[in-house]
């Protein structure tokens, strides 16, 4: 999916309770995902997870696990 059709997606959420603990607005946390997957996310039906080689692996409740690779900014 181009880039100018997805949404920018928190790889670590942020965390309202306590900022200060993670999930900040920065090119390292940012990915972007399509919105079927930026709302499966958001609703906890698939787990992501950017590994610093910038790949991406999305893992269903069921055990099913995928990867991608990021895109080089």
């Amino acid at each position: 999916m181009p880039a100018d059709k997805c949404e920018l997606d928190h790889i670590v959420p942020f965390n309202h309770a306590n900022p200060s603990a993670g999930g900040w607005t920065t090119e390292a946390n940012l990915e972007c995902l399509c919105k079927e997957h930026h709302d499966m996310k958001t609703r906890g039906i698939i787990r992501v997870v950017l590994r610093g080689n910038r790949t991406i692996w999305f893992s269903t409740r069921a055990g099913q696990k995928v990867a991608t690779k990021a895109a080089v900014r």
